[in-house]
């Protein structure tokens, strides 16, 4: 279930009135500012033990923290006007001003390199996860947090320390060698969260997705393997999309690859340079996960392979 976002009035303390259909569920506060990913949340979510709100950035979600009760918050650092690192401070400032234990806040970000998962667990989180994360990795790490703060009794509630999860847990999130699908799909995109969103879409078809940041990295990527799918977007930050849809066209090697463009610039021009320049189908953003893959799919599905 999700609750839409609202402008929540600031309260001394939490409420504990509680309907009974929502007390006896894991109750789970989302804050990140990307359509695409609170979307993305909401699917793997979709449990009847797990009530979901879902908030676009720290401001309203300090509001919900202090106005409702939460076992579980999942913020985004990279969050715009204040990032996830000072809006879990306030959280904590706030839990230690009314006298109550540790909300769980869980660290779900792009951002996953060490010295970011280091400042995470200094700096007020219970735990930091990595996109992208799977669904089953989630709701088991999610159902974990929200039932050890729900067993608590008493208004004092207590997270557990990363270091007293389950071996499972423990293991699920950590990376484990695994066979992981040949990427036959190169994304060319230069936010991080619509990578996660385009393997989760693939996920289904276990098809592999490849991911660059930049057009020159695209290019360069190109040049040492082939891939059956480009979805490549517009607004890149160095060279276009269209510069890269024409590499593509001029390069021999990729005449026959098949270009899906995904791009948040919906008008008819844009539609028409795209399919102009060569490209096989066109998707505006905000898009729905499912439908890209099975339009991915289909490209793929009549792919005709390397010249």
């Amino acid at each position: 279930m999700i609750q839409a976002s609202e402008t929540i009035p600031l309260l001394g303390a939490p409420s504990p009135a509680c309907s009974p259909s929502v007390k006896s569920r894991c109750r789970v506060l989302v804050i990140d500012d990307s359509p695409d990913m609170r979307s993305l949340l909401a699917m793997y979510l979709a449990d009847d033990a797990i009530a979901l709100t879902a908030v676009s950035n720290a401001h309203d979600g300090i509001k919900a923290f202090q106005s409702e009760i939460f076992d579980v918050v999942l913020m985004d650092l990279d969050l715009p006007e204040m990032d996830g690192y000072e809006a879990a401070r306030l959280i904590r400032d706030w839990e230690a001003e009314h006298g109550l234990g540790q909300t769980p806040i869980l660290a779900l970000t792009a951002l996953s390199d060490f010295t970011a998962s280091k400042r995470t667990f200094s700096q007020n989180f219970t735990l930091h996860l990595n996109k992208p994360i799977s669904r089953e990795t989630l709701l088991q790490t999610v159902r974990q947090f929200g039932s050890t703060k729900r067993a608590d009794s008493g208004s004092t509630l207590v997270a557990e320390t990363p270091a007293k999860l389950s071996s499972a847990i423990v293991q699920s999130i950590a990376p484990q060698p695994r066979a992981v699908p040949a990427p036959g799909v190169l994304l060319v995109d230069d936010d991080p969260d619509v990578a996660v969103l385009v393997r989760a879409a693939m996920a289904p078809f276990h098809v592999g997705v490849d991911a660059v940041l930049s057009g020159a990295e695209a290019v360069a990527r190109l040049k040492d393997r082939w891939y059956d799918l480009v979805v490549l977007d517009l607004g890149l930050p160095d060279l276009s999309g269209v510069d890269v849809l024409n590499y593509l066209k001029s390069d021999r090697r990729f005449r026959r690859a098949r270009v899906l463009v995904l791009t948040a610039d919906s008008t008819m021009e844009a539609m028409a340079r795209s399919f102009g320049h060569g490209a096989d189908d066109f998707i505006r953003k905000p898009f729905v996960v499912k439908e890209l893959g099975m339009r991915a799919y289909r490209l793929l599905d009549g792919g005709l392979g390397p010249s």
